[in-house]
């Protein structure tokens, strides 16, 4: 495809190939993913007037240069993670377990309904999306997590979720059990992809801009081949197959600057948090956070990842890593008087653990500088499961936002 254009005295950006992919598993993009970079001022006008468009796509609405609304949103995607209990001698798959190869009759065929399955009547994304263009937003600000089908929903669950195993596909079937599932719309591939963000987003992809960072549920183990190819600001190497490249994490950030604000984010995929993080926290059983009889504040539990079997060195390693980055976040700060930093991670995010408060994030936390945040307005964040805000004392930190698209899960 090309570029078409209304208007003249611009140079016409260029549109290149990304990736050219097919339908072999397990990451599977049988689509070509084309790309244009819009550098100039003059370029990123013409695109936010839709006097531009790229062989005969444009937006549907005017990009806005100066948004007044913003819809919040993290965590989106359908929540279908087998366990797989009886199958951990097996590979892994989209970050679940497989059983291996060779089942017999007389073993137990895993995935008999251990893990966690979300509804589909109960996943709202499309909704949600449906209503903040209702209500005029001006930009969606994403703060990761978008793919959540992990693998394939059992049938022998009350969890009205399995119309997202076909089509049915597979490798082998042994006296009418299943052996050996292959995709149907989940996974790390064009058809999970599909059925989790790109379909019930489509419509509004082409009306609203999306700021869309990266997740821990987009690393490479899970979600990140799909990311890398459709949704990463990172080049792509040239001549690789769609859905065969993912890095670890991305390299350093990236900003989205408007007229009088900004976003500045960054890939914390990286971080392997304290005991498996807020995955592992007892929200539930402890005195946290019943109220007090005093007066005294909650003092947060001290946490560290520095001893008790972790490795110092990498531990260490993240952390220097991340101090570099932070420190580009903070030159890139300067350009705007009003920043608001959007990952995945939150930096100062508050849960129940047991009887004690415990804070997010660590890893981040020992990556700052005492100047690090000093133009951040407010935090952005995700990966908690709920909604909170917390402003500090003195506003000697930004405010923490934590967002979350509400979801039903049943165990």
């Amino acid at each position: 495809g090309g570029v078409d254009t209304t208007t003249s005295g611009f140079e016409v950006p260029e549109v290149k190939l990304r990736a050219r992919g097919n339908a072999i598993l397990p990451y599977a993009f049988p689509i070509t993913v084309c790309e244009a970079h819009l550098v100039t001022v003059e370029q990123k006008a013409a695109w936010s007037n839709a006097s531009i468009s790229f062989d005969g796509i444009s937006p549907n609405a005017v990009t806005p240069t100066n948004p007044k609304r913003f819809l919040l949103m993290a965590d989106t995607g359908m929540r279908v993670k087998p366990s797989n209990e009886k199958c951990h001698a097996g590979h892994e798959l989209y970050g679940v377990s497989q059983c291996p190869a060779n089942i017999t009759e007389e073993e137990e065929v895993c995935g008999t309904g251990q893990g966690s399955y979300q509804a589909l009547d109960e996943w709202h994304f499309a909704t949600v999306l449906d209503h903040a263009f209702e209500e005029q937003a001006d930009v969606v600000v994403m703060a990761g997590d978008y793919l959540y089908r992990q693998g394939v929903c059992p049938e022998v669950s009350n969890v009205s979720c399995v119309a997202i195993n076909g089509p049915p596909l597979y490798s082998d079937i042994k006296d009418g059990k299943v052996v050996n599932f292959v995709p149907g719309t989940w996974g790390d591939n064009l058809a999970g992809w599909w059925a989790d963000f790109f379909y019930p987003a489509i419509n509004h992809l082409r009306s609203i801009p999306f700021i869309a960072p990266k997740g821990n549920h987009e690393d490479c183990s899970r979600g990140g081949h799909g990311y890398m190819l459709l949704l990463a600001e990172d080049d792509y190497p040239e001549g690789a197959r769609a859905g065969d490249y993912c890095e670890g994490y991305n390299v350093g950030t990236f900003h989205v600057p408007f007229k009088h604000e900004q976003f500045l984010s960054l890939d914390d995929s990286l971080i392997e948090p304290l005991n498996q993080g807020i995955d592992h926290f007892n929200f539930t059983e402890g005195a946290c956070p019943a109220p007090r009889n005093d007066s005294k504040p909650w003092i947060a539990d001290a946490q560290t990842r520095l001893g008790d079997g972790e490795n110092e060195t990498t531990v260490l390693a993240q952390i220097a890593y991340y101090k570099g980055v932070m420190e580009t976040l903070y030159e890139n700060s300067l350009s705007h008087d009003t920043n608001f930093y959007v990952a995945h991670r939150p930096i100062f995010g508050i849960a129940c653990n047991g009887d004690e408060y415990a804070t997010l994030d660590w890893t981040i936390q020992n990556a700052l500088q005492r100047h690090t945040l000093d133009r951040v307005s407010g935090l952005i964040n995700g990966h908690m499961h709920w909604s909170e805000a917390l402003e500090f004392q003195d506003n000697e930190l930004p405010a923490q936002i934590v967002v979350v698209l509400l979801q039903a899960i049943s165990q």
